[in-house]
Formats: C-alpha cells, structure tokens, sequence
C-alpha cells in the first residue's frame, strides 16, 4: 500500500508571520468564487439582516445548513436569542442589497429591497432567488466567527437560477 508519509516539522519552511499568513489567506480565499445571501432575523423590536458568502449546505437528512456569523456583528446577538433567521438567497440584480447590508447601519438596511415578515417572524426578501427559513440547531465558536448550523424549516425557490457571486472582494452580475 502506497501512504503519504507526513512531513516532520525539520521538514517544513519557516512559518510565515501571522500577519503575512492573514494577508495571503484573504488573497487565497477571494479566488474562490461565492453566492451571496442576506441572513436576517428580528427580535420582536427590530429586524436585523447581514451580507453573507460563508453559506453551506450541511446535510439533506436532515436538511440544514450553516452561516459563519462574526461575534460583533450586529445580527449576532439578536440571531442566538430569536433563534430563528432567514437565508435570502440574492439575484444577479440585487448587488445594491447586498452592498446595503454589508455597509450602511443596521437600522437602515431593510430600507432597500422589498421585505416581508415571514410566519416564522424572519424578514424575508421579496423577489429573492430562494428564501430559506431555519431554527437553529446548534452553533460553534471558531476564533471571530460563530459556525450557526439551521435545521431548514422551509425552502421557497423562485424558478429563474440567476446568482449574485462574490469574487475578488466585489460582486460580480456578469
């Protein structure tokens, strides 16, 4: 049996300095095309939304999926206590939402786009590529971010497969 043998640490190159290694991980990691969704909850106060690339499918039984989520964003909080958001899967005409929420305040976010309250009390997108709406399931904190893990309570699919993606820092419609 042929097995690849580990390289020992006399083996390996200097490591590179933690600010270099940061630096060439970002450059690495914006080659690497991605969808882009609005995570969106409300506390029974106030909606909260942000934009969103780390989203992955978990499992198809059951049906779940997971969101990195920064500790100081300020959806993070509220998200924990409602225990439920929406996953508002954007088109290729909605790179101004996704700006949106990636930059202006959180109170001012749902000010561009048409929203709606869904049942499950989560703002959902009208107009989006797909909504899907989660409970949480469990969550885990890895260094900045919490890994959110949603059991899928509902999927409602527009029929057009048409994606926003981020790439290179940018969203990218062509």
């Amino acid at each position: 049996m042929n097995m690849i043998q580990p390289r020992h640490s006399s083996d390996a190159s200097p490591a590179p300095s933690l600010d270099h290694l940061r630096q060439s991980f970002r450059g690495a990691m914006r080659r690497l095309p991605s969808g882009v969704g609005i995570i969106a909850t409300n506390d029974g106060q106030r909606w909260y939304g942000m934009t969103a690339t780390a989203i992955t499918s978990v499992s198809m039984d059951p049906p779940s999926l997971m969101v990195g989520i920064n500790r100081s964003a300020s959806i993070h909080d509220p998200l924990h206590e409602s225990g439920v958001f929406s996953v508002n899967i954007l088109r290729r005409d909605h790179a101004e939402i996704g700006q949106a929420f990636a930059t202006l305040p959180s109170a001012e976010r749902f000010s561009v786009g048409e929203w709606e309250l869904t049942a499950l009390g989560c703002p959902r997108l009208v107009g989006a590529q797909a909504v899907i709406l989660c409970r949480i399931a469990t969550a885990v904190t890895y260094g900045t971010h919490s890994l959110v893990i949603g059991e899928v309570l509902e999927s409602i699919v527009d029929q057009t497969v048409d994606p926003l993606v981020f790439v290179d820092g940018t969203f990218r419609a062509d």
